[in-house]
């Protein structure tokens, strides 16, 4: 008589996780990147609907990811070193008067974090991956056209410090708007007809032209060189000719505007005072002013030890960079660091740059292991996710999208880095097909 060997019990999928994660997402984007109320700075530490709500999302993207987590393949380096940092700011905290504000805003992070690590660790196939893209593109949509309309149609132009109209200011950032705006227009591109996807792109391409951000205008530049460059595959002497000829061609193109701007040729003029928006050489060349919150932020970071090793506190990094009572003093009121590691470094201290920089250093393998993945997730994804993961590379110099508070543009950058960890999931378990040449 055979006796029946018990099983070890299993977590059994759950149909609806993925659904309710995406349904999360959505909610979290849409609370967290677009306008919904202004509120002073004296308001901030207050509770109202809207910070409910965020609140709320983090802690079902936290519950809802970690049960997706339990369930999908294993974690890799770069959701580990994610994970690592969003620990960090949660524990940076304890070391900050303001410990309300901070848990909060961790919350939210690491609900992010946690969601979007559980919705690609539950991605059977590329194609349950591109439900995710499609998902973020269309609420973003949403997103731009419900600002658009309602910056253009209800409230009045805003004028900056030098009398230039600029999208979205003082009520949705004319930065955010329009990188959000560069990040759908890559998106965007290749998934659709031309038919259906040129008119959106050209609403992308209308929104940064309206908002004038240098570095949205800098991530159409440089990531259509990026496109075409791994567009070209330098397996023939013809595509390895025109990929030479990229390079040479941005480095011509460049010295024509700036020998024609020398020489005052027509139309430079107009040209220059569009991109440099009413703003003096001097002014830009201290990069709009950043470069003078970055020696305070590094004076804060290092004046006490606990601060240096773990942070300020996640969130809110204008609190300590604008109170003074150093030897570099601003004139003026910072919002945040404006740069990406030294954002990091000042509110999760040494620790917490330590994980992100190894997460960054992770999700370059977009870039340096292209082809390899090509050939994992095929060429229309991974274009997408290095022209994305170039444009917010680029952007780390002066802005924080991809360590701030939770927004939509930080969490697509998360989910393109998060998806190199199902590298050895789909070799080795679920191979996808070879796209049609």
């Amino acid at each position: 008589m055979s006796i029946a060997l018990s099983q070890p019990k299993r977590f059994k999928p759950i149909d609806w996780l993925t659904p309710l994660l995406l349904v999360i997402m959505v909610v979290t984007m849409v609370i967290n990147g677009t306008y919904l109320r202004v509120r002073d700075a004296e308001e901030e530490s207050s509770v109202d609907w809207v910070v409910l709500v965020r609140l709320l999302a983090g802690a079902a993207g936290m519950a809802a990811g970690l049960l997706a987590l339990l369930q999908g393949s294993p974690m890799g380096p770069v959701t580990k070193t994610l994970i690592a940092w969003s620990g960090c700011a949660l524990f940076s905290m304890l070391f900050t008067p303001h410990r309300v504000q901070v848990f909060g805003y961790a919350l939210m992070l690491m609900g992010c974090v946690l969601m979007t690590a559980g919705l690609v660790s539950r991605a059977k196939d590329k194609a349950a991956l591109e439900r995710v893209e499609a998902v973020w593109l269309g609420t973003v949509v949403i997103i731009l056209l419900k600002d658009f309309f309602f910056l253009t149609l209800m409230a009045a132009p805003q004028l900056d410090p030098w009398g230039v109209a600029r999208m979205g200011l003082r009520l949705v950032h004319p930065n955010a708007l329009s990188n959000m705006a560069v990040l759908a227009f890559w998106v965007m591109l290749g998934r659709y007809r031309a038919l259906f996807s040129g008119p959106f792109c050209a609403f992308f391409v209308l929104l940064v032209l309206r908002a004038r951000t240098r570095t949205s205008m800098a991530g159409l530049f440089i990531g259509a060189g990026i496109w075409l460059w791994y567009q070209l595959r330098p397996a023939t002497a013809k595509a390895a000719s025109f990929r030479a000829l990229i390079p040479l061609g941005y480095s011509a193109g460049i010295s024509f505007v700036l020998v024609a701007t020398l020489l005052g040729a027509p139309g430079t003029g107009r040209f220059v005072s569009f991109i440099n928006r009413g703003q003096s050489v001097e002014y830009l060349t201290q990069l709009t002013g950043r470069a003078a919150i970055w020696p305070v932020v590094v004076e804060k970071t290092f004046d006490e030890q606990f601060n240096m090793l773990f942070g300020h506190g996640y969130g809110i990094s204008r609190i300590p960079i604008n109170e003074g009572g150093g030897k570099n003093i601003l004139t003026f009121d910072a919002s945040h660091a404006h740069n990406t590691f030294l954002e990091v470094l000042i509110t999760t201290g040494i620790f917490g740059l330590i994980a992100f920089s190894l997460f960054l250093l992770g999700s370059s393998q977009w870039f340096f292991r292209f082809r390899r993945l090509e050939r994992v997730f095929g060429l229309e994804f991974s274009l997408r996710a290095v022209c994305v993961t170039a444009t917010l590379f680029l952007s780390t110099m002066t802005e924080i999208y991809i360590c701030g508070r939770v927004h939509p543009i930080m969490m697509l950058f998360f989910f393109y880095a998060l998806v190199l960890d199902k590298r050895w999931y789909f070799e080795r378990v679920a191979p996808p097909k070879p796209e049609p040449v």
